[in-house]
């Protein structure tokens, strides 16, 4: 999302001064060069900081150098982005269309096609009637047999499709539509989920589990912000939300942009970033909570995982098994289209009558049977099998990837709590912090903290690794103090002077 520019001019300058100077310039050179004043450039720094990945170091004499090592490319504008956000439109709004006609499709499928079927058994029933009436002398008996095996076939279909549909509601407490247990909260007239939710929820699955995540990221930071006198050090958000050093490097530029941050520099040399309009507040003093500490421990935000469906395994099993009887129906009267079509072989049952009935009508039988009852149901059978198996696939992805992030966070919470004694083997977390690879994912936890600054690694009497990081526990110690030299609480915004509606 692009960022709102308060002096388009002036940034423009300093956009041109920070690429002739990519590998790293002050904000003092930046001003001697454009002659834009300090305070210009201390607002609009955090701007293209964030828009071009800059990275923030610190020189002997205590100053702030901007770099863009990944090349002055913005992440906002230029065609590249642009296409970018309106190819990911484009997806998320077709993606809906086309939920929005599978749904559609759905219903059409499980409750219009039962009708049809249904109609099919009774005209079969009573041709099959009228064929053994004029033919009761037929020795074989062969006609008769076939008919009565494909009835046989179709009634068995439709009374699966009965039995499923009104037995369900019959025995979880409810006629059509009124739902099935454990896809859902009951409500006080006992109706839980309708049916065609509980078939939703297989083939597409449930709501996002983290909805506007990145809002509730904005809220969590605000928040430890907040409690934290406005500043807030870098492995302090890896702890929040469990991103690596350079990805969290890239989150708190752009807080910085939207939230006016301001990197600053203690005096040991620590970058810190400081959040005084965050602290503002309406009332006449701050109206959030400090923690005891203001070098409490960040509580993660922990992502939940996404679900396959809220449905039980065993309705699930029955969807799928009721869309194995669409496939073999649609395959059957496929086949036998095929075969009229081909001309060689008679055919028989259900379909032959069927064939010879259109055909008297004046009617042509190849579209009606070949597409509308062999390759419709089939085609539909296909898709109905086909979403759930990606999604279960993706879901999987997904759902790895959230409990790394979950463990990331964790981990980097431990060894912040203690940089000089970290144990990777004691950071255990529940279900959604068990990556599929422990063991890796510590490996993953140590490098990337030894990426960002100093460690050390010792062998303790049990044999086991215990890492140091004496560079993590200096910023730790600085970040205390100059935390203290902010005032406490949240500052006022001041009594009201003016009104508009008075």
């Amino acid at each position: 999302m692009k960022r709102r520019i308060p002096d388009s001019r002036a940034y423009e300058k300093l956009k041109g001064i920070f690429k002739k100077n990519w590998s790293g310039i002050t904000l003092a050179d930046a001003a001697a060069g454009t002659g834009l004043s300090l305070t210009q450039i201390r607002d609009l720094a955090p701007l293209a900081a964030d828009e071009y990945s800059a990275r923030l170091e610190v020189t002997e004499s205590g100053e702030i150098l901007y770099s863009f090592p990944q090349g002055f490319k913005s992440r906002y504008r230029g065609i590249v982005p642009v296409i970018k956000r309106q190819l990911s439109s484009i997806l998320r709004i077709g993606g809906r269309v086309l939920m929005v006609c599978f749904k559609a499709w759905i219903m059409l499928m499980l409750i219009g096609y039962f009708l049809l079927f249904m109609a099919i058994a009774l005209a079969s029933l009573f041709l099959s009637v009228a064929a053994s009436s004029n033919s009761n002398n037929r020795r074989d008996g062969r006609g008769g047999v076939n008919v009565s095996f494909g009835l046989f076939g179709m009634i068995f279909r439709l009374w699966f499709y009965s039995e499923m549909i009104n037995g369900a509601g019959r025995r979880y407490g409810g006629s059509f539509g009124t739902g099935f247990p454990g896809a859902g909260n009951r409500t006080a007239a006992g109706k839980g989920r309708p049916l065609h939710r509980a078939i939703f929820s297989f083939v597409f699955g449930e709501e996002n589990p983290n909805p506007e995540r990145e809002l509730r990221e904005k809220k969590e930071f605000i928040s430890y912000v907040r409690s934290r006198r406005g500043v807030v050090a870098l492995p302090e958000l890896m702890s929040l939300l469990g991103q690596s050093p350079q990805e969290a490097e890239t989150k708190i530029m752009s807080f910085c942009a939207e939230f006016g941050g301001v990197p600053e520099v203690t005096e040991e040399g620590t970058i810190v970033y400081r959040f005084e309009e965050i602290l503002l507040s309406g009332g006449d003093s701050g109206n959030y909570d400090e923690t005891s500490s203001v070098s409490g421990l960040p509580q993660p935000f922990y992502k939940k995982l996404k679900v396959f469906s809220a449905n039980p395994g065993k309705m699930n099993f029955w969807f799928g098994l009721i869309n194995g009887v669409n496939l073999l129906f649609g395959a059957y009267f496929l086949v036998n289209a095929v075969k009229a079509g081909v001309g060689t072989v008679p055919l028989t049952g259900i379909a032959g009558l069927l064939f010879g009935y259109l055909s008297r009508a004046g009617l042509n039988p190849f579209p009606i049977i070949g597409i509308g009852l062999g390759f419709v149901p089939l085609l539909f059978s296909f898709f109905f099998w086909l979403i759930p198996a990606i999604r279960l696939g993706l879901l999987k992805r997904e759902n790895a990837a959230t409990r790394l992030a979950n463990f990331r966070a964790l981990g980097f919470g431990r060894i912040w709590s203690n940089p000089l004694s970290f144990r990777p083997q004691t950071v255990q977390g529940g279900e959604n912090c068990r990556p599929l690879n422990p063991g890796a994912a510590r490996d993953r936890l140590v490098k990337d903290m030894a990426a960002y600054t100093e460690s050390e690694v010792t062998i303790d009497g049990e044999q086991s690794e215990v890492f140091s990081f004496p560079g993590l526990r200096r910023e730790k110690d600085a970040l205390e103090k100059y935390r203290r030299t902010m005032a406490p609480g949240g500052s006022s915004a001041g009594k009201i002077i003016f009104d508009s509606m008075k």
